[in-house]
């Protein structure tokens, strides 16, 4: 059996957000590290926005930021600055190339494609399968969805994500202020809202979030 230090377990923000960290750091530069997902993550699937003071490890591949925030609702609208943090947006294929490239630059790592099943853990380590292979770790870092047992007690709920980036003939948004937040939306017994994330003058990410109870199509 395959054994390593490490094994992290999805190659999205979460896992190769860990490895880049790892690859920093010199405590890691012995371990070996594998990273293992179904398939290579390569097409801009989607993007990421975060809060941040200073220029932080993913820097180079920050597209777009912002430094002023907007809220709205029927009866409420506010436009603030959130210094010292700035609002920063990383485009999913730019983040991907980003990572690998500077990954391929450690020997310790290793990539593996496949499908993952069957984690688990004991006091002696962890383990999982890779496709049909039983591979073993010190630890084990998954980023896979978990499979929640509903409880009766519990409320839970799910989140649904749907944008656009539109572009226009006249300049129609402020690329200086994002909306974080706008409710003035049909709420249809959820809880709904529109972000908007100007690129340009021109051009902007428009997103609609929902949080609801049953799983849209």
């Amino acid at each position: 059996m395959r054994h390593y230090d490490f094994i992290i377990a999805g190659t999205g923000c979460a896992g190769l957000s860990l490895a880049m960290h790892f690859a920093q750091h010199r405590a890691f530069a012995e371990k070996k590290i594998l990273l293992v997902d179904k398939e290579q993550k390569i097409a801009n699937d989607r993007t990421w926005c975060f809060w941040e003071k200073d220029a932080g490890l993913f820097e180079p591949v920050v597209c777009k930021s912002w430094h002023q925030l907007s809220v709205y609702s029927d009866d409420f609208a506010k436009t603030s600055a959130i210094s010292p943090y700035a609002y920063k947006m990383i485009r999913g294929e730019d983040f991907y190339s980003f990572c690998k490239k500077e990954l391929a630059q450690h020997q310790n790592f290793t990539w593996q494609w496949g499908t993952i099943s069957n984690v688990k853990t004991s006091q002696k380590g962890a383990s999982l399968l890779i496709d049909d292979e039983e591979v073993s770790a010190d630890f084990i870092f998954s980023s896979l969805p978990p499979k929640i047992s509903v409880q009766s007690h519990h409320y839970y709920l799910l989140q649904h994500f749907k944008g656009r980036v539109i572009e226009t003939e006249n300049a129609a948004f402020n690329p200086n202020v994002a909306t974080l937040m706008d409710f003035r939306v049909h709420q249809a017994g959820d809880t709904a809202f529109v972000y908007v994330l100007p690129l340009t003058e021109k051009k902007a990410l428009v997103e609609y979030t929902v949080f609801g109870s049953k799983l849209l199509s």
